[in-house]
């Protein structure tokens, strides 16, 4: 039996599988945004590229809408922790 390369051996499960997957966009509704997942099927050699011309469209067009369309986020600063007193088990406490 000849050898069989690693990249050989995994064509045909992968385009079996991938025939059936078709570009899908989902959405989750949270609390107080809407989240979208683009799904998309590429070459793995070519995901980054693929992925960086996809979400590039995607500003783009965020920034053509003349505001109908925003992007936002949210950044929580922690500015002090509170006290925190821990005691193991079997150790006597410890008094400060």
């Amino acid at each position: 039996m000849a050898p069989v390369s690693a990249g050989a051996s995994w064509c045909g499960p992968i385009e079996s599988k991938m025939r059936g997957l078709i570009p899908l966009v989902t959405m989750i509704a949270n609390d107080n945004r809407v989240e979208f997942t683009p799904r998309y099927v590429v070459d793995h050699r070519s995901r980054r590229l693929v992925k960086d011309q996809l979400f590039t469209r995607i500003l783009t067009a965020v920034e053509g809408s003349e505001g109908r369309v925003g992007m936002a986020s949210m950044t929580v600063q922690l500015v002090q922790a509170p006290t925190l007193n821990v005691q193991l088990s079997g150790q006597p406490p410890v008094r400060s």
